[in-house]
C-alpha cells in the first residue's frame, strides 16, 4: 500500500517547484485530485474491503488481520478484491504522471514534508477521501 500511495503523491509534491505560488486552494485541489485518482483506481474493490482497511488503520488494528477477517466472510469477493489490488500500480502510476503534468507550474516555498502534511490534512478532512487517507497512514506506518 505504501508504494501505491507514494507513486501518486511523490510526483505532485515534487512538481511544486515551478512557477505559480501555491495557496490553500491549490493544496485542496491537489488533495482532491489525488483522492479522485485513488477512488477511480480502487472502484473495483468492494466497499466492505475498503471499510475494513479504513477501520483497521484508524483504530490501530492490524490491517492483515482485518483483511483476513473480511475474506473469511466472503471468500469469493475477497479473491476479486485481491485481483483488483494487484492491478492498481499501473493506474496509479498513470494518474500520478497526469497530476504531475497538471501541477507542474505550481510553486511552493514549503519543504516537501510541509507540502505532504498540507495535502494529507486536506485528505483527512474530506470524508470521500477516507480510503486515500487510510492508505497514506498505512504507508507511513510501514516506514
Amino acid at each position: 500500500m505504501k508504494k501505491l500511495f507514494y507513486i501518486l503523491l511523490a510526483p505532485v509534491v515534487l512538481s511544486l517547484g515551478a512557477c505559480n505560488m501555491a495557496d490553500d486552494s491549490d493544496y485542496e485541489n491537489m488533495a482532491n485530485d489525488i483522492c479522485d485518482c485513488v477512488n477511480k483506481n480502487t472502484d473495483g474493490i468492494s466497499e466492505g474491503m475498503k471499510t475494513a482497511i479504513v477501520d483497521a488503520v484508524n483504530s490501530g488494528k492490524n490491517v492483515e488481520t482485518a483483511i483476513q477477517e473480511i475474506a473469511m466472510e466472503d471468500p469469493a469477493q475477497a479473491m476479486k478484491d485481491a485481483e483488483e489490488m494487484m492491478g492498481l500500480e499501473a493506474g496509479m502510476t498513470k494518474c500520478g504522471e497526469d497530476l504531475e503534468k497538471k501541477y507542474e507550474n505550481v510553486y511552493s516555498s514549503d519543504t516537501e514534508a510541509e507540502v505532504q502534511k498540507k495535502l494529507v490534512e486536506t485528505l483527512k478532512k474530506n470524508k470521500s477521501c477516507a480510503f486515500t487517507y487510510a492508505m497514506y497512514k498505512l504507508g507511513t506506518q510501514m516506514q
